[in-house]
């Protein structure tokens, strides 16, 4: 069912080339038809109506009767309580998410949630209908404890009719009765005698009562002046009328009678049952009574006839034990009362508590903060404690429904919940639909993180949750999620084009041929991200605002980025080769390739390329922050590798540097990135130590000729060197950096394993341009 959703809601993004040349048959039907048509289906076969036509694609969400059962779900789902429960949730919260017009008529029949707690559930969706201005609200659930009405529905003044099955019922001692209620059915309700009274007088429009195996309940008085219908069932030992007399209907079924002492005693303050349920009865039409409820009304004196006719009765069905002979006297009793009789039915008969409710009487001190502080407590709380807030006082009760940052981890989940991870990914979903489905003011982020890996198919929720993002003109949106295969993320969210952020962890990424880019997104990251070269490179290019760009193994070999308003860029995996085209305002750099290898595709590049260096540094003019990390400073250092940029970084002032002092060329590389920045301050430099690599001789590297020429002055501040394992490679480089820095105020030099306090004290001695400059040695490794 959920599925069928899903596919009819993005038709629109899946078959773009489809246009209705001209109107087709179903779409010109007028639409009082089509509203016609609809009403006559369930409501399964309404959404599968949405694909019929353009015009009909939403015309499902603005029904305004929402009936949900057993039909809803498909007869294999049925087969398994489990996923019938997961099913049923799933389409409830899917079409009152994507509704859009008015409610009348919201019903739940025929629901057996088994085993499985669905009382949260039932009170965000009644929490919502309420939102709607709901009319007929229709429970019908077999949960194992009677389901307790939330008391938000309370205070519903729009409800016309209210059937409750199998609920417990109890109104707030604030309670002021539902103003515009008409029809009321309680069947198998837990309710006390006064709550039930105090309800029905509170009524003021109630036309219809059905009461049906109504718990608790003794004696009833039923006070209702526009009472007209009016239906028991059950076992109860007395019931009395106060002005009722606009009552034409009544049906009553006495389940049992017996002869107690407390019937004995009411028999004291009424001789007979039968005048005193007559005397606010005066305009009576049709009349049932049932079972043993003649039994009841026999009791104390049975008059002749009754002192007032029942001049409108025409209708009489009773059910008499003819072996009674006071019943047999009443019988007589009303057949001579009732002269405009016109049907008479006759069936044989054979004998064989109080939770208080808190009223502020005035302001608590919660009440009293500043919005600005109550909001911002909220958003330093995770949702699940953000929600348990509206508890603390009444204008708490819908803060965290407008909180604008919902953040759903693994912290919204209760411990025990989620040490189970099909658990933990159930209670997940509902707490989502819930906050969603709740949700009043604006949402400018939506995170998913910390999903964990299950065996149920979860890509239709995350569907529908973004589905309903969209509508709602996201901002900021988060998933990080870990299903069996990666998530495929919907067609519909290339349309968006609210978006300003995106991250997205194991995602299957694939834009759809007539995507033109998000023209609003300003960050962008992927992880574990599935998603061809071609289509990265021109997700990244149709992004014309695009600030901050990370890709954290993206299986990709060659990336070319162009990307005009681009700041910051990281990147991280296994590639041969990346580019860069007008990126002139890029200020933040982090290269990490994790391998690299001379192979028969990058030797073809350097044809083409002759220095990688001069190349990646082309179009980075105004950097100012740079990572090499692992094996990117040998990828750079492939080709060609000049003395220094032809155009120096003068905004360069943070350099980071993973070097194989092994490596002649990476040397090379890293004085030449010394040597054209001019501005630099902090250096930091990690020793990368490889197999298969040939140690560098005296006579490898030309230390001499270096300190000899005249060198430009480094204008580090602080440096720090990690990894030193004491090469003679590695102490001429440190030699280099103390002599050509005349402003180094401090360097740490941080060792690999054991050093001989020889090259300490070389290191110590060895000569320095700064006088300030301090050297530290941490060998705490």
């Amino acid at each position: 069912m959920t599925d069928t959703i899903l596919e009819s809601e993005q038709t629109k993004y899946t078959h773009p080339d489809v246009i209705n040349a001209e109107p087709d048959r179903i779409s010109c039907l007028p639409g009082h038809v089509i509203d016609q048509i609809l009403s006559s289906l369930r409501i399964k076969e309404v959404v599968r109506t949405s694909i019929l036509s353009s015009q009909w694609r939403n015309k499902w969400r603005t029904m305004p009767n929402l009936v949900f059962d057993k039909h809803c779900v498909s007869i294999a789902a049925s087969q398994h309580p489990s996923i019938y429960n997961i099913e049923f949730l799933r389409i409830v919260d899917h079409v009152l998410l994507f509704h859009c017009g008015p409610i009348i008529e919201f019903e739940i029949s025929d629901y057996d949630p088994s085993h499985i707690n669905v009382s949260p559930d039932i009170d965000r969706w009644i929490l919502y209908v309420i939102e709607r201005s709901i009319k007929e609200l229709v429970l019908d659930v077999g949960l194992d404890e009677h389901y307790k009405i939330p008391l938000c529905l309370f205070s519903c003044q729009s409800l016309d009719c209210l059937q409750l099955f199998s609920c417990w019922l109890k109104p707030p001692t604030t309670f002021e009765g539902w103003r515009n209620l008409s029809g009321l059915n309680l069947h198998n309700v837990s309710i006390t005698q006064d709550d039930l009274e105090k309800l029905i007088s509170c009524c003021p429009l109630l036309e219809r009562l059905m009461l049906t195996d109504v718990d608790n309940i003794t004696q009833l008085n039923i006070h209702a002046p526009n009472l007209k219908y009016f239906d028991i069932l059950g076992k109860f030992e007395d019931i009395n009328f106060h002005n009722t007399f606009q009552i034409d209907m009544i049906r009553v079924s006495l389940r049992s009678y017996l002869n107690f002492k407390n019937n004995q005693s009411r028999l004291h303050g009424c001789s007979s049952n039968l005048l005193k349920f007559f005397d606010h009865l005066t305009h009576i039409q049709s009349l049932r009574i049932h079972n043993y409820f003649l039994k009841y009304l026999v009791a104390g004196v049975v008059p002749v006839k009754l002192s007032t006719p029942c001049i409108y009765l025409d209708d009489l069905s009773l059910c008499i034990n003819f072996n009674d002979l006071k019943e047999n006297s009443a019988t007589l009793c009303l057949l001579r009362s009732s002269p405009n009789l016109r049907k008479l039915e006759i069936f044989v008969r054979i004998n064989k508590q109080q939770t208080s409710t808190l009223i502020d009487a005035e302001p608590d001190r919660i009440s009293c903060l500043p919005g600005h502080v109550i909001d911002q407590i909220l958003s330093s709380l995770p949702i699940r404690e953000a929600g348990r807030t509206s508890v603390l006082s009444s204008q708490w009760r819908n803060k965290w429904h407008t909180m604008p940052n919902l953040v759903f981890d693994k912290h919204c989940v209760s411990i025990a919940a989620s040490q189970d991870p099909s658990i933990f990914n159930i209670e997940l979903l509902r707490i989502v639909d819930h906050v969603l489905l709740l949700h009043s003011g604006p949402i400018t982020k939506f995170e998913i993180s910390n999903y964990k890996h299950s065996h149920i198919n979860f890509s239709p929720d995350i569907n529908r949750w973004i589905l309903y993002l969209i509508g709602r003109s996201i901002k900021e949106l988060v998933l990080d999620v870990l299903l069996d295969e990666h998530y495929k993320i919907p067609w519909c969210l290339f349309s968006c084009q609210s978006l300003q952020r995106l991250q997205l962890n194991s995602c299957l990424l694939k834009p759809p041929t007539t995507f033109e880019g998000w023209r609003n997104l300003k960050y962008l990251r992927l992880d574990y991200v599935t998603i061809t070269q071609d289509a990265l490179e021109k997700l990244i290019s149709d992004c014309p605002l695009l600030q901050s760009l990370v890709l954290l193994d993206i299986d990709v070999t060659e990336i070319n980025i162009h990307a005009p308003n681009l700041k910051h860029f990281d990147i991280n995996g296994k590639f041969e080769d990346i580019s860069f085209d007008k990126t002139f305002q890029l200020v933040t750099v982090y290269v990490d390739l994790s391998l690299y290898s001379n192979s028969k595709n990058n030797q073809s590049r350097l044809q083409r390329c002759s220095s990688y260096l001069l190349k990646f540094f082309y179009h980075q003019r105004r950097i100012q922050t740079l990572g090499i990390h692992n094996y990117s400073l040998k990828y750079l250092a492939a080709g060609y590798v000049p003395i220094k940029l032809p155009t120096p970084c003068i905004y360069l002032d943070d350099l980071f540097l993973c070097i194989n002092f092994n490596d002649l060329k990476e040397i090379s590389a890293a004085l030449c990135l010394l040597r054209s920045s001019p501005n630099l301050r902090k250096l930091e430099i990690s020793a990368r130590i490889e197999e298969q690599t040939v140690l560098l001789t005296s006579t490898s590297y030309c230390w001499e000729d270096i300190f000899s020429r005249k060198a430009m002055p480094i204008k580090v501040r602080h440096m720090m060197i990690d990894g030193i394992s004491g090469t003679k490679s590695e102490l001429d480089f440190i030699k280099f950096l103390l002599l050509y820095s005349p402003v180094l105020e401090k360097m740490i030099v941080k060792t690999s394993g054991n050093v001989t306090p020889e090259l300490i004290k070389a290191l110590i001695q060895f000569k320095r341009g700064s006088v300030e400059a301090e050297v530290i040695w941490d060998d705490s490794a």
